[in-house]
């Protein structure tokens, strides 16, 4: 009786000083992954084959605690840039004193960051040197904008020309939801401390509600109060209203469209058991 009451003690005490929080600072670099989409538009608005927003640098840090040597649970803050993603075009349009058409290229930029929240569930095995495992949702708040520079036939006073035109737009994309795996390898640096590098995938969708323009210049002439509210601002619906008034201090409606934000990253970090 007095070995296994022993025994007990010594499987609780082992079990409670397993018990610990930690703390995982990492950062990483993030290539897009498949899924890609295509936005169609015209010579003021972009037409871009393949986009997709989810690679790029990506920083962060993470607080846990493990149930036992195997098993925890954690929250990661992490924060995402794709360093801006480019989008040449070749386009056409008409002349506008010989009325010919002529060729021109139209550079799209698209300026992505994000801030992402996942609750992960943490597995790992108990060695100097273990593989682990985190999976878990993710909570997106997205940053985008959208820089276009493009040639734009019209008239300087009274005069048929062509002008530089550069326009930047703000997306409101709200909170989004996606998922996220990583499995890697842990080294024992000291009791309390690790190096962790590992492979992560997310998988991740974006939708923006509404769309701004903030920058309209024609050969960096600033244009923007001339434009009206419809022109300025537009909210992406489902379906499109055929009937709405289309008023001109009213913003004007598009279709929604599905960013793709889902990536592979590769990360390295230090784990430090408190």
């Amino acid at each position: 009786m007095r070995i296994l009451m022993t025994a007990v003690a010594l499987l609780a005490t082992t079990t409670l000083s397993a018990q610990d929080f930690y703390f995982n600072p990492v950062a990483g670099y993030g290539i897009k992954a498949p899924g890609e989409i295509t936005l169609t538009g015209d010579a003021s608005s972009p037409s871009v084959d393949n986009l997709n927003l989810g690679g790029g640098l990506n920083v962060g840090v993470s607080g846990g605690f493990l149930f036992n040597d195997v098993f925890g649970i954690e929250a990661r803050l992490n924060y995402q840039n794709n360093l801006g993603y480019q989008n040449v075009n070749s386009i056409t349009y008409q002349d506008p004193n010989s009325g010919q058409p002529i060729s021109g290229e139209q550079i799209t930029t698209f300026n992505a960051s994000s801030i992402r929240l996942a609750p992960l569930l943490f597995f790992r095995m108990d060695e100097d040197v273990s593989p682990y495992a985190k999976v878990g949702p993710i909570i997106q708040y997205t940053m985008l904008s959208v820089v276009t520079e493009s040639p734009q036939p019209t008239l300087v006073n009274n005069t048929p020309t062509v002008v530089t035109l550069e326009t930047e737009t703000r997306l409101n994309n709200g909170i989004s939801m996606g998922a996220l795996g990583e499995a890697g390898m842990m080294f024992e640096v000291d009791s309390d401390i690790f190096l962790n590098a590992g492979v992560a995938f997310s998988a991740l969708q974006v939708a923006p509600n509404s769309a701004t323009i903030v920058r309209y210049e024609e050969n960096n002439q600033d244009q923007l109060d001339d434009l009206s509210v419809s022109e300025k601002e537009t909210e992406f619906v489902r379906n499109i209203d055929n009937n709405s008034s289309n008023e001109p201090d009213e913003p004007s409606q598009g279709l929604k469209d599905w960013l793709n934000f889902s990536s592979f990253s590769l990360r390295v970090g230090v784990v430090v058991i408190l």
